[in-house]
């Protein structure tokens, strides 16, 4: 099994100044996002970090700017792409790109902005806590499709 290579993602001192503030995800810009292998570094590191702000809106940042970026095996730039995107962040879960607490928080993330129903979202959120993390994704692909 393979996990993330946060080397992939290194910027240089002088690399990092050039980007825009908006390519930042955390506060003091940390968690640079300007291409994909930051995407998973970003979420790699997440777990880790101790730093100031809340790390649900620094992850469902990184999110955004995967998605904008299309770093979603099979994004076809449709709206929401959503059976890619859970397929992708199943492989990230099993790549251990992403952690078990990351993942629960995602679907819960994206249950809250789709049109998933209340007792759908209940069965999902309780496969997720229980660690069936196929079962919860599999599910919410069926409430989204």
């Amino acid at each position: 099994m393979s996990t993330t290579n946060t080397q992939d993602a290194h910027l240089s001192a002088k690399q990092r100044k050039g980007l825009a503030s908006s390519t930042f995800c955390g506060p003091n810009r940390s968690f640079p996002v300007p291409d994909c292998k930051h995407v998973k570094a970003g979420l790699s590191l997440l777990g880790r970090y101790k730093g100031p702000g809340d790390k649900n809106k620094i992850r469902a940042c990184i999110y955004r700017k995967a998605k904008s970026l299309k770093c979603f095996k099979g994004d076809t730039g449709k709206e929401f792409a959503g059976l890619d995107v859970l397929q992708e962040l199943l492989h990230m879960y099993n790549e251990k790109a992403i952690s078990y607490s990351e993942i629960v928080a995602v679907v819960v993330d994206m249950c809250e902005n789709m049109s998933v129903s209340k007792r759908n979202v209940a069965d999902i959120v309780g496969l997720a806590n229980r660690g069936e993390i196929d079962a919860a994704l599999a599910l919410l692909a069926k409430s989204i499709a």
